[in-house]
């Protein structure tokens, strides 16, 4: 019940980017396999996937992770893998700082 809460209030309250990085802080928590690059997560979820669960476009969350990748936070290993390099500044997107 509070999983569902916090879904619910992301959705309604955050902007999409904070909800994509908040969802990708979770999930290096709970799946995540640190490896000396940083954090694998082996998601198994494509973007259209991802989109769905963060409740954006499959085009805003594919722009959002080109960002990432740009700035060096993350790196798309495949279509389902991403290696989470810094966590620290992913977590301070998903704060909002």
């Amino acid at each position: 019940m509070k999983s569902s809460f916090t879904i619910i209030n992301s959705l309604v309250f955050k902007e999409t980017y904070l909800r994509l990085a908040e969802f990708l802080v979770h999930a290096a928590e709970d799946i995540g396999i640190p490896v000396q690059q940083g954090i694998k997560l082996e998601l198994g979820l494509t973007t259209e996937e991802i989109a769905l669960m963060v409740g954006a476009t499959r085009q805003t969350v594919s722009v959002f992770l080109n960002d990432l990748q740009k700035s060096g936070i993350l790196e798309k290993v495949n279509r389902r893998t991403i290696l989470i390099k810094d966590l620290k500044k992913l977590q301070g997107i998903e704060s909002g700082f």
